[in-house]
């Protein structure tokens, strides 16, 4: 593992050195550079340009590295076929990418990932934008089995409609996190259950912090989860119940 977390690694010169490291050191399999607010997209380029052949890395955290817009979709998806092993990437906390990044993203990916994780937490992902750019990539990845929009608090229910309508049946899927992602009331409830229509072996679903859901969201979900006999956890913290309405709302 290499860990270079908040090392002011800034743009192209960073991420070339980082790749530098990656050639002297030829078997790493983890890399974490979170909080190198400087690094941003051009680093990112760099690296994925100056990675050696046969790369090992299997997971990469850049959490909270400004990686933003278009063009650093265009550069982690760039990074993810350089990295060819790669089974994990952790984007939490990019604010700047939004749905514009994500779509760059999935349109750039090849359809041969390797990936099993990915983490789009707090990455600004807004509505239908936000969830058909989210779909889309999801569409270039199906071997995922985590994946995490956690803060997005943007994305709301017609975000999460929009995954549902636009991402293809996953059979590989496992674990999905919405918490606070907004969602509130029957719609959001509803929205929740047809995003789960559109996987076959989901066993973890999380939707802390949405307060908003209370007793009819989880109510309308409840009713669809009944169907999911394999289901093996369901987190709830902060999600608005109160008394035995709530409870009963999830029989």
């Amino acid at each position: 593992s290499f860990w270079a977390d908040q090392c002011e690694l800034e743009g192209a010169e960073g991420g070339a050195a980082v790749a530098a490291v990656l050639l002297a050191v030829p078997d790493l399999t983890e890399l974490s550079l979170a909080g190198n607010r400087l690094l941003a997209a051009d680093g990112v380029a760099a690296m994925a340009k100056n990675l050696p052949m046969g790369c090992k890395l299997r997971s990469i955290r850049l959490s909270e590295c400004m990686i933003g817009g278009h063009y650093g979709g265009l550069a982690l998806a760039a990074l993810v076929r350089a990295a060819a092993a790669l089974e994990e990437l952790k984007l939490l906390g990019n604010n700047v990418l939004t749905e514009v990044g994500v779509a760059a993203f999935g349109e750039d990916l090849s359809s041969s990932t390797s990936l099993l994780s990915l983490d789009l937490s707090e990455c600004g992902l807004q509505g239908l934008p936000g969830g058909f750019a989210v779909a889309a990539a999801l569409a270039k990845m199906p071997m995922l089995r985590q994946l995490s929009l956690a803060g997005n608090n943007d994305l709301k229910e017609s975000g999460l409609f929009a995954i549902a309508q636009a991402m293809p049946i996953s059979t590989a899927l496992r674990t999905v996190d919405f918490s606070g992602c907004g969602v509130s009331f029957a719609s959001g409830g509803q929205a929740i259950a047809e995003v789960i229509s559109k996987t076959e072996a989901l066993e973890n679903l999380h939707i802390s912090d949405s307060s908003g859901l209370s007793i009819t969201g989880l109510g309308n979900l409840a009713k669809h989860l009944q169907l999911h006999s394999w289901m093996k956890s369901l987190t709830l913290t902060n999600c608005g119940l109160q008394g035995h309405q709530g409870g009963s709302s999830l029989r």
